[in-house]
């Protein structure tokens, strides 16, 4: 029996590696169905002063460029979105005297995971 031991070892070790592989892609997978959310959430800031701004109209677009979701940040300039994992967004931002900003990003695989976003606003005629 003790010399059957090394042999063993040998066939199961390469056998557990490749099904551990096989586990690891089940789970990267099962983050990729429609329960992976994310959020997306930063701030306002005007470009020259660098204070909050409220009143701004922040935009979720997806790939194809279509808005998700839109909302007017209040006065703590803050805004926040629930996101989809492992996909593409756009963020825009524009407020009446300032340049329309654009921010593109890509979500994780991960579940559960926070992305931070600063948005820097500059007047129309700087």
């Amino acid at each position: 029996m003790l010399k059957l031991y090394p042999m063993l070892l040998k066939i199961s070790l390469p056998i557990l590696f490749v099904l551990n592989m096989f586990i690891s892609d089940v789970n990267i997978a099962k983050n990729n169905d429609a329960d992976c959310v994310q959020n997306v959430s930063g701030e306002v800031r005007d470009k020259n002063l660098r204070e909050l701004l409220e009143g701004v109209e922040v935009m979720l677009l997806d790939d194809s460029d279509n808005v998700l979701k839109s909302i007017v940040i209040k006065k703590d300039a803050v805004f926040s979105f629930k996101v989809k994992c492992n996909s593409n967004y756009t963020i825009k931002a524009q407020k009446k005297g300032y340049k329309l900003q654009e921010k593109e990003f890509k979500t994780t695989r991960k579940k559960g995971e926070t992305m931070k976003l600063m948005i820097i606003l500059g007047l129309h005629k700087e």
